[in-house]
């Protein structure tokens, strides 16, 4: 089987721009919710799935904290010496997180928190979104494949498959997101605030990946891994998205 082949660093940050960034659609499901067409038992569905992402956030962000620090093996050669470029963008992301219930310097409420508030807003409790059944089979696999990524990888191959592919498309869907909630739905700032994090955030939390691709991926080996690791990142998210539409779009399962 051929092997990938890229001119350079910079080659392959182009590709994958024009391949995962550029190109991406606004997903139905998420042109549903903007347009005011999903109906609130469709976004209560959304509101369900989606919530693999938040849930989790701590076992994401902790797992990308413990390749910070990689053993003298790592093929990237992060551990000598220290990049504490990478390493203050990925403390701060903790810091997002967990928001001024652990950080009071942090810029807004923990992200889990927030989520909550939009749940119960739509009429989900909060007992019912922390029930472990409440994840579709497909969306557990999806969910436990994106922590996974997290704890296993090297950091540079979550963080182009995590950060910069899915909080880009994560920023601009909470931007479209927020508007629509309150436009057409009628939600309350406080109910919205997760996405509006989101839409500002996560444009930060996605910023490294340039960086990380040109600073790192120089040889053919590690360049083939890094383009591998943004088509396993696409693919989580087009698993959750595309199993809310089949779910609760296609086939109206009831919340």
């Amino acid at each position: 089987m051929e092997r990938l082949r890229f001119a350079s660093a910079q080659d392959l940050r182009k590709r994958i721009e024009e391949e995962f960034i550029a190109s991406q659609t606004v997903h139905p499901v998420v042109n549903s919710i903007i347009e005011g067409k999903a109906t609130k038992d469709q976004l209560r569905g959304f509101c369900a799935q989606m919530w693999a992402i938040p849930k989790y956030n701590y076992a994401v962000a902790g797992g990308k904290i413990s390749q910070l620090q990689p053993l003298p093996d790592d093929p990237y050669g992060m551990g000598a010496p220290y990049d504490f470029k990478v390493q203050k963008h990925f403390l701060n992301i903790i810091i997002d997180e967990a928001g001024t219930e652990v950080f009071p310097n942090a810029p807004t409420h923990g992200h889990y928190e927030l989520y909550l508030r939009f749940a119960e807003e739509l009429g989900v409790p909060r007992e019912e979104m922390e029930r472990v059944d409440i994840f579709l089979p497909q969306v557990v696999v999806a969910m436990e494949s994106w922590v996974r990524m997290a704890r296993d990888l090297p950091l540079i191959e979550s963080a182009i498959g995590m950060n910069w592919i899915n909080e880009i498309r994560f920023s601009k869907m909470g931007s479209l997101i927020e508007a629509a909630l309150k436009k057409h739905y009628g939600l309350s700032e406080r109910a919205t605030e997760f996405w509006s994090a989101h839409g500002e955030q996560d444009k930060q939390h996605s910023s490294i990946g340039p960086y990380l691709v040109e600073r790192y991926a120089i040889m053919p080996d590690i360049q083939e891994r890094v383009w591998i690791a943004a088509k396993r990142g696409a693919g989580i998210w087009m698993i959750i998205l595309d199993t809310i539409w089949m779910g609760y779009f296609e086939n109206r399962r009831h919340r």
